[in-house]
């Protein structure tokens, strides 16, 4: 076994994330990846080198900081053929144009549902890539008592950036900057996402 010391890298909660989402059965969006049985390159899990072997073949294949990794084929496994790096706004067109929901009897793609619905989106991809049943997907954006207030303990509004900062329990510390959004949704659905997988009691 290689000894990496890249525990605390963006590659290694990539490739975390990766397997979580494929083969942990408690994870919000199991059901899109492991419960539709996509997997997982064998070398990318090998019990001694598999972050090693994913390290090495993201390096060699264009990851740069601020790319995601994104499944060519949507339905294919996580393997180096089927897998390339690319910006949010990229791996969003790749779902919207393959990707096609049915709803009261129609099927479209999202992108033509974001269109007649008028909901952002944005909003569908993140609802759809994160295992939201159809009914949700498709739901009315969330309402609070005021624009400016979440009513989530550790879910701030910033007057002056217009954005909704994330705070939680980072490095054993409480109440500390995670990350920040333009929409409130998706602050609480990654507060809450945070919370699960950083619980200290």
């Amino acid at each position: 076994m290689i000894k990496h010391k890249m525990t605390n890298t963006r590659l290694f909660t990539i490739w975390g994330g990766m397997k979580q989402r494929c083969y942990n059965k408690n994870h919000v969006g199991y059901p899109r990846y492991g419960g539709k049985n996509i997997i997982i390159h064998n070398d990318w899990i090998d019990k001694n080198n598999g972050f090693i072997n994913f390290y090495l073949w993201a390096n060699n294949n264009g990851y740069k900081e601020g790319l995601t990794i994104d499944r060519i084929n949507n339905n294919g496994n996580y393997c180096p053929k089927n897998c390339r790096w690319a910006t949010r706004k990229e791996q969003q067109r790749n779902i919207t144009k393959t990707i096609r929901l049915e709803y009261n009897g129609e099927i479209k793609t999202i992108t033509e549902w974001s269109e007649i619905l008028k909901i952002p989106k944005g909003r569908l991809v993140y609802r759809y890539k994160n295992g939201y049943n159809i009914d949700k997907i498709f739901s009315s954006p969330r309402t609070w008592k005021s624009e400016k207030q979440s009513n989530i303990k550790g879910v701030i509004y910033n007057k002056r950036q217009n954005i909704w900062i994330v705070k939680g329990i980072k490095n054993n510390k409480k109440d500390t900057y995670i990350k920040s959004f333009k929409n409130l949704e998706d602050a609480i659905n990654f507060k809450n996402e945070y919370d699960k997988k950083n619980f200290n009691p």
